[in-house]
């Protein structure tokens, strides 16, 4: 990372809009495709705001979910090695960590890890599934449910998104303002 985006962040952390920073950019000659990826990465503020209260619970969902499933650990910790009990832990504590740091954060990548992972674990519970098997049931309840409050949240918090990747512009730049969707949805509904 080069000192043009360390002086991006620290404009985003301060509170600065995305408009004015990506402005400042742009007169300090910084590669403006870097500078609207990164901005695009981080919902608009009014966005950030207004779903904050539901990101928040999601969090505390996905929280007592991870915790609940290091309590079922012990009956498994017999029958797993050293190594295995490593990997275990690390996947039950490492990964959901970081990810719910970058929830935290409203880091799009965030959403987008939880989603393959609650659409792996859908798959997953879809193949231990007999019928009238109630756990299951309720373990794919759940998953679809998180699911599409992951996907709620993805595209609330980012409209100028796409759901996998991020929109570009007529000039081939990332969109990173809802403004700039709107003005890109208006150019493209004029006649040729």
């Amino acid at each position: 990372m080069g000192k043009e985006m360390k002086v991006v962040k620290q404009l985003v952390k301060e509170g600065k809009d995305k408009k004015a920073i990506f402005e400042r950019a742009e007169s300090e000659g910084l590669k403006l495709d870097k500078v609207a990826r990164y901005l695009a990465s981080y919902p608009d503020k009014e966005e950030s705001e207004k779903y904050d209260v539901a990101n928040k619970i999601f969090i505390f969902i996905y929280a007592f979910m991870v915790i609940g499933s290091v309590l079922s650990l012990p009956s498994m910790l017999e029958e797993i090695s050293p190594a295995g009990l490593f990997l275990a832990m690390s996947f039950v504590l490492l990964i959901p960590g970081i990810i719910v740091f970058l929830l935290y954060k409203k880091s799009a990548i965030g959403y987008l890890v939880l989603g393959f992972f609650l659409i792996r674990g859908l798959f997953q519970s879809f193949s231990e599934y007999e019928a009238g098997d109630t756990v299951v049931m309720l373990e794919l309840g759940v998953g679809a449910f998180m699911l599409a409050y992951v996907a709620f949240l993805k595209i609330k918090l980012f409209p100028y998104q796409n759901l996998f990747n991020m929109r570009k512009g007529e000039d081939g730049r990332v969109i990173f303002t809802k403004a700039q969707a709107v003005i890109e949805d208006e150019k493209a509904q004029l006649p040729g």
